[in-house]
């Protein structure tokens, strides 16, 4: 290195060093002030990997000094099980190949992936695997739906029930043809009446599901219990002001 070539400020003694003498984390970092064309800011990340498509073992990313290790795996199309010093990083196709899986089969569980990862890996069973793809797994969901609820922002889709008024263009906005004949009704609606629950075996699920779902085709338990509690004000309100007695009132006290 030259006497004229800028240099890299490691550390800032003055403001940023702790009294015991060992520089803080912030004091570490480059200067982005002056940087030096020759000093090294990218270093290499080595981390164990899960790839169902590549069945690659270890991954080396690169990452900067001034960068997360996290956000460098998520860079290279990784999501480490730690957002400080991962160890372990799956392949974000693989999280997404596990919720294509999970559509159509909500009962395929994560020891089954786990399985078969370790199946293809040809490792012995991997007992802290099923924790980190669980774990994951939540994150990636998360993060699938922040970019979902920012991408319908840009897009002004924020009204409320977007969805199930621009479902289906030819029925909700009304378009009719020239010369199209008035229809009876606009739109038609199948619904199984809830046949299809009564053909799952619940012998194995006697505790209610907790989940909460992010997005817009469910309707939450409170917003349908409101007009449970509705009807049944109504209907009270009907009988006491028709007079009409209830059973209990029918029934000759003992």
């Amino acid at each position: 290195m030259s006497a004229n070539s800028p240099t890299c400020s490691v550390m800032d003694i003055s403001p940023s060093t702790p009294m015991n003498g060992s520089p803080s984390h912030e004091a570490m970092l480059c200067s982005p002030i002056s940087p030096a064309p020759d000093c090294d800011s990218n270093l290499d990340y080595t981390v164990t990997a899960i790839d169902l498509y590549t069945l690659q073992g270890d991954i080396t990313v690169p990452h900067h000094d001034d960068q997360f290790t996290a956000v460098a795996l998520v860079e290279a199309g990784y999501l480490g099980n730690s957002p400080v010093q991962p160890s372990l990083a799956i392949l974000l196709k693989t999280l997404d190949l596990l919720k294509t899986l999970h559509q159509p089969k909500p009962s395929f569980s994560f020891e089954a992936f786990k399985k078969v990862l370790c199946d293809l890996y040809q490792t012995p069973y991997q007992c802290q695997w099923q924790t980190t793809l669980a774990d994951a797994f939540d994150v990636f969901l998360n993060i699938k739906h922040q970019v979902n609820e920012g991408i319908v922002q840009v897009l002004g889709r924020v009204t409320e029930n977007w969805g199930v008024l621009n479902g289906c263009p030819s029925c909700t906005y009304g378009v009719k043809l020239q010369g199209e004949r008035p229809i009876i009704f606009r739109i038609l609606m199948l619904l199984d009446g809830n046949n299809w629950a009564k053909r799952v075996c619940n012998n194995f699920h006697q505790t209610g599901d907790r989940q909460v779902s992010l997005n817009d085709y469910w309707v939450d338990n409170p917003e349908v219990n409101k007009f449970k509690l509705n009807k049944i004000c109504v209907t009270r309100i009907r009988l006491s002001r028709d007079h009409i007695p209830t059973r209990r009132q029918r029934c000759p006290s003992a």
